[in-house]
């Protein structure tokens, strides 16, 4: 299935600082549910020479557990107050592990198959993420009447061989509300805590990670 991502992502320096979230979303006026966890390895693929990225596009086959995820999403750069949107197409696929995965000419609507054809994928780098997601929305009649966010505090950690790194991400994607509504809560949020907008997305710094660009 084929939507548009529309998100920002603010770096925190610490994990304890990205674990505020909650409390600055609220002292910006928003309120916020429960956080729930979610544990997820993610292994990005493509082709030897890179097809996929030279096209534009990241894949990211995601282990939940019990349900594994394909998603397709295209590399499009946030705008100047941060917020990114981007084509994601996504679904649940069979796989039994290993570094070259397979999948049908069908998957994501046959959108993989068009532009790797015959070429085999192959796993670039992991990325391992320990998630706490939430709900935040503004009040009926407050500033953000009408907004409604899904929120993560994401630690990460990217992978290749011996080469890792770190680091601490605050998400929000828009799932009710403007689009100009995001972009001030994203700024209001980044006045309030300090924290930067996320330069590229997780793909692009695992590419750097894994010395592929």
């Amino acid at each position: 299935m084929s939507e548009l991502e529309i998100e920002v992502k603010l770096v925190a320096p610490t994990a304890d600082q990205l674990l505020s979230l909650p409390q600055h979303l609220e002292g910006l006026g928003l309120s916020c549910a429960e956080p729930e966890r979610q544990i997820a390895r993610d292994h990005y693929l493509d082709t030897d020479d890179l097809t996929l990225y030279r096209a534009g596009w990241a894949l990211r086959l995601r282990d939940l557990g019990t349900r594994k995820v394909l998603t397709m999403k295209a590399l499009k750069p946030a705008d100047a107050g941060g917020v990114a949107k981007r084509e994601e197409i996504e679904q649940d696929v069979a796989w039994a592990g290993g570094s070259t995965p397979v999948f049908s000419t069908q998957v994501l609507d046959g959108r993989l198959h068009q532009l790797i054809e015959d070429e085999a994928l192959k796993r670039l780098f992991f990325v391992r993420q320990d998630r706490l997601q939430f709900h935040a929305g503004g009040v009926v009649g407050g500033a953000w009447n009408g907004l409604w966010v899904e929120a993560s505090m994401d630690l990460v950690r990217w992978e290749d061989g011996d080469r890792y790194h770190e680091g601490f991400e605050a998400e929000l994607e828009l799932r009710g509300g403007s689009e100009e509504q995001l972009r001030e809560l994203s700024q209001q949020l980044a006045q309030a805590t300090g924290w930067q907008t996320a330069g590229g997305s997780k793909f692009e710094r695992g590419l750097i990670v894994a010395k592929l660009i």
